[in-house]
């Protein structure tokens, strides 16, 4: 089978965010891991207002475009006020059949690691006929960032990451089958 190709979507566009320090990471240890492309896909590169705006429209179809192009996605997601940043919410609005019939993993991070904010994105997901897998790898901003902005993962992520990525990998070919 051919190369697979995984977006590490950056979920965020706030300043000072983590998003970063935590994408690159997962590009790095995923690349380690298999021998399929990640690139990151970041939203501060498609400024998109609320679905319905007219302005919006040119910038939703090259989100969408360039979406199309993956096999998988992974989403690293912060926690906000227990859900999904606005910006999240708002990009997946404008999504169409574009990341359809297709697996994504969940990278979180917060107080709960993110976890309540993994469960919001599932069933946004879900109705966009996105597979999410169950095996997620979740941050605490206590325990896996000093102090609190700088990350740096406790050595149990690594193994949990590596599972991750190899039930992600299992259902992005399952999914590919069916797609071609």
């Amino acid at each position: 089978m051919d190369k697979l190709q995984f977006a590490i979507v950056l979920c965020t566009t706030r300043e000072n965010r983590s998003s970063d320090q935590v994408g690159d990471w997962v590009l790095d240890e995923a690349r380690k891991l298999n021998n399929h492309n990640y690139e990151i896909v970041d939203l501060k590169d498609y400024p998109m207002s609320f679905f319905g705006d007219n302005d919006s429209v040119e910038i939703a179809k090259k989100f969408n475009d360039r979406l199309r192009i993956f096999d998988g996605y992974i989403f690293v997601l912060a926690e906000y006020n227990h859900s999904i940043p606005g910006v999240l919410k708002s990009a997946l609005d404008w999504v169409n059949d574009s990341i359809a019939n297709k697996a994504a993993a969940i990278v979180s991070y917060g107080a709960v690691g993110g976890a309540r904010a993994a469960e919001h994105l599932r069933s946004i997901l879900g109705q966009l006929q996105v597979a999410d897998i169950s095996r997620q790898t979740l941050f605490s901003i206590f325990n896996d960032f000093e102090p609190q902005k700088h990350f740096k993962p406790q050595k149990l992520q690594y193994e949990l990451f590596a599972e991750m990525i190899e039930q992600l990998e299992l259902w992005t070919k399952a999914f590919k089958s069916i797609r071609n």
